[in-house]
């Protein structure tokens, strides 16, 4: 049962529940342009590794991370391309 309530996102105020806490959405933009837009969920690892690739890449170019999770809490980061 602890289980079935975890997926569900459980309440903290049910004993022996525990609250699913995960990412839900992220966006990469490059350049200003979105190259994803995706909804996760918690069948994804705790400290997941993600990737883009985009064609004609060229140093300097602009690249925005923004995800927000179930605790409603964002971030955003952003780099340049530093090689080609």
């Amino acid at each position: 049962a602890t289980a079935s309530r975890f997926l569900r996102g459980a309440s903290p105020t049910v004993p022996g529940s525990t609250p699913a806490h995960f990412i839900q959405s992220m966006t990469v933009t490059y350049n200003g342009n979105i190259v994803y837009d995706g909804q996760w969920s918690q069948a994804v690892s705790r400290n997941p590794v993600f990737a883009v690739r985009v064609k004609g890449g060229k140093v300097g170019d602009k690249v925005v991370v923004n995800w927000s999770d179930t605790k409603n809490d964002k971030r955003m980061d952003e780099t340049s391309v530093v090689a080609g």
